[in-house]
């Protein structure tokens, strides 16, 4: 089964800038996404977030709850 997504089932995001080389600037971003079991997950990547949402690396929930202190254990896609 394929999961569809679209930018609604984007539930937060948060975007760091960063300076890198060449006076160039990196956004790193991440989000957390509704799942269509009633669960989510969080991704972090480089780009905007609908980009994140898709080809972002999944976080732990570890990690995810450091960026999202409301999620809760039961409810986050492993």
């Amino acid at each position: 089964m394929s999961e569809c997504f679209t930018d609604n089932n984007i539930l937060a995001y948060i975007t760091r800038h960063y300076p890198a080389v060449d006076n160039v600037s990196v956004t790193t971003t991440i989000v957390l996404v509704a799942g269509t079991n009633h669960d989510y997950a969080a991704y972090i990547g480089h780009g905007n977030p609908s980009w994140v949402r898709r080809f972002g690396d999944k976080l732990s929930f570890r990690e995810a709850q450091h960026y999202f202190p409301e999620i809760v254990s039961e409810q986050y896609r492993r």
